[in-house]
């Protein structure tokens, strides 16, 4: 993991010359080649361009702010291929000018009477740093992918984050894990629920990791300073035989939905009965069961799919079911879109309501079997033939056509700690099952 310091706008200290400089603990840079410091001050903004050299930026402004929001925007580019000067990005004369280039990672600090807060990370840049317009157009092009493959002890059947940053992953199957961090992968003692087979997991934004077992009970996944503890979770057990879940912990108190391989949709949440629906005919044979997925729209209401079946179904009315032309290989919710449908002719739709809208051309003709947020506003996908694509607004669809990974697309990870992505599935030849590690250069 790469820290830094910032100088002089800078460690982050912020300030020049003799001048008093404001100290802030600087956040993981991962892969990022530079960075723009937004500078809120009332109504004031101010944006500098650095580029990070040997984990340091240096900026300089005329003054240290003393009550302030700094936003630090990292990018994979040096300025010169961003085509932005170090130093003060000059704000255009009026609203025409060109927005601030998408970023993969927005850090956020405030400094209040001169004293600097620590980082956090953000899920999108503030109101103030979306509306700035410079006189900047900068680039808009595809960038190049770059794959590291490792090879892996089994074929995972689930693979989450354990920590927001996903500085470790789980990779499991069964009560059979490993941890990968950065690129050490090691295998993990599991303890608790000895009886309790997982076959599928997940963790969202801020919540707890969980798993869902073969006899259709839910268990959290608790770190400890030995390896990994199974805690049965106070719901209903599903339907046997779960091969997706989704859901976790509101207001509302626990509830997760699950896809099984009879079919079934299972909704189990706190003190209640469990509620199930079949919606589809049996899952596909053995190789095929991982092709769909399920997930929590919000209280109420899960919304699953299945290769065996063009139908997205609606747990809460499955009247509600819509169909395409082909079946359903992956279903997510992805912050900057919903909730997205992978199909297997290789296309991505939104759900609204009760209709699906084409996303975009996705330049992949097989099945879409993972997605997972791409920078702020972006998406990155995989597919059943190791083809990688990412999408984001300003240049469209990317497939790098020189990738192809050594492996399924199943799942991927976001990795912001390390600035990558990891994805990993079913083998794709006889040598086994295998990982890889993708940059974007």
């Amino acid at each position: 993991m790469r820290y830094g310091t910032l100088i002089a706008l800078a460690s982050l200290a912020i300030g020049c010359g003799g001048e008093a400089l404001v100290q802030l603990d600087f956040p993981p840079l991962g892969a990022a080649r530079s960075a723009l410091l937004v500078v809120t001050e009332g109504a004031d903004v101010e944006v500098i361009a650095a580029d990070i050299e040997g984990g340091v930026i240096r900026a300089t402004r005329p003054t240290a702010p003393i009550d302030a929001r700094i936003e630090l925007l990292l990018y994979d580019d040096d300025l010169a291929t961003l085509t932005i000067p170090a130093g003060g990005v000059r704000r255009a004369s009026s609203p025409n000018g060109f927005p601030l280039p998408p970023t993969r990672a927005v850090f956020a600090a405030s400094i209040t009477a001169g004293v600097g807060g620590g980082w956090s990370m953000q899920t999108a840049p503030s109101a103030e740093a979306t509306a700035f317009r410079s006189t900047i157009e900068g680039p808009a092009r595809c960038k190049t992918l770059r794959v590291h493959a490792g090879m892996l002890p089994l074929t995972p059947d689930f693979v989450f984050r354990l920590d927001a940053l996903a500085d470790t992953v789980l990779i499991g199957s069964g009560r059979v894990m490993f941890t990968l961090r950065d690129e050490d992968l090691q295998p993990v003692l599991v303890t608790g629920m000895p009886d309790f087979v997982p076959r599928a997991g997940n963790r969202r934004s801020g919540g707890d990791a969980f798993l869902a077992g073969d006899d259709g009970r839910i268990a959290y996944v608790r770190v400890t300073v030995t390896g990994i503890d199974l805690v049965p979770v106070d719901v209903p057990a599903a339907q046997p035989g779960v091969r997706f879940v989704d859901g976790g912990f509101d207001e509302n108190g626990e509830e997760y939905f699950t896809l099984s391989r009879d079919g079934t949709i299972s909704r189990v949440r706190s003190r209640a009965p469990a509620e199930k629906v079949t919606a589809f005919d049996p899952l596909a044979p053995e190789r095929l069961q991982e092709y769909g997925g399920i997930a929590r729209m919000g209280f109420g209401v899960g919304v699953a799919g299945t290769i065996s079946s063009p139908r997205v179904v609606s747990s809460d009315m499955p009247a509600r079911a819509l169909s395409l032309q082909s079946g359903i290989t992956a279903v997510d919710v992805i912050p900057a879109f919903g909730t997205l449908i992978g199909t297997a002719d290789g296309e991505i739709y939104e759900l609204e309501a009760n209709a699906l809208r084409p996303l975009f051309a996705t330049k992949i003709a097989l099945g879409l079997t993972a997605m997972a947020p791409f920078g702020v506003d972006g998406l990155i996908y995989a597919s059943t033939n190791g083809q990688v694509g990412y999408y984001r607004p300003e240049v469209g669809a990317c497939v790098d056509e020189a990738v192809l990974l050594r492996t399924q697309g199943r799942f991927i990870i976001p990795r912001p700690a390390y600035g990558d992505w990891l994805i990993t599935g079913d083998r794709l030849e006889s040598a086994g099952a295998r990982y890889a590690i993708v940059t974007v250069e």
